[in-house]
């Protein structure tokens, strides 16, 4: 019998293909009934990939804290996991710093932003991925070369970002992107807390 991650990463690709394929048949945006479609699909993508479980024991669980360092390494391996080349840089101080962000949820995020850079990225050297902590909140702030030629406005080049704002959101975080010529800026922000009482007492 299939694991179940891979049923579900199966079903996943299906509900991918069919968003894209109403947005190349949509166009214009004419066409209500295909719109609807595609809500529908972003909506089940984000909750069958809530479904999906992290090979890895490490990680978030609801309610407990992680160290950001361990975040770190946790999306590092991801990405090698699902092959996706990227250059990863960390500021030395984010070790000091702790969240509390879901395993399930982390991992929604991360699978989203893989997706979309499977898309899009032409190589690693069109990646990078800065993360640092920025007034009480851990930056994850992703760049990568799009087409030149193509649509800011285009959803399959913002796949599966909806997903992202909301999971933000939920967590007392937030997401940004831009668009810059043939770059795409993608800042995500979610809370974190200083690890030790010292730091508590600085940060208050």
């Amino acid at each position: 019998m299939p694991n179940k991650n891979i049923i579900l990463h199966d079903l996943i690709n299906h509900l991918q293909q069919i968003y894209l394929l109403c947005e190349k048949e949509n166009k214009t945006g004419g066409r209500e009934e295909l719109r609807i479609i595609q809500q529908e699909c972003e909506s089940a993508i984000y909750q069958v990939s809530k479904l999906q479980e992290v090979k890895s024991t490490k990680g978030p669980t609801g309610g407990k804290k992680w160290d950001c360092s361990e975040i770190v390494e946790f999306t590092r391996q991801f990405f090698i996991d699902r092959e996706v080349s990227l250059i990863i840089s960390a500021d030395d101080n984010i070790q000091h710093y702790q969240s509390e962000i879901a395993k399930n949820d982390f991992t929604v995020i991360l699978s989203n932003l893989a997706q979309n850079l499977k898309q899009h990225a032409y190589s690693s050297s069109d990646i990078s991925l800065r993360i640092k902590v920025v007034n009480g909140h851990l930056l994850f702030a992703l760049k990568n070369k799009v087409q030149v030629n193509s649509a800011f406005s285009s959803s399959s080049e913002t796949f599966g970002l909806e997903s992202i704002d909301a999971i933000c959101s939920e967590n007392g975080g937030k997401l940004r992107f831009v668009r810059e010529k043939n770059f795409f800026y993608t800042r995500l922000f979610l809370p974190v807390k200083p690890a030790c009482p010292i730091m508590q007492e600085r940060a208050a």
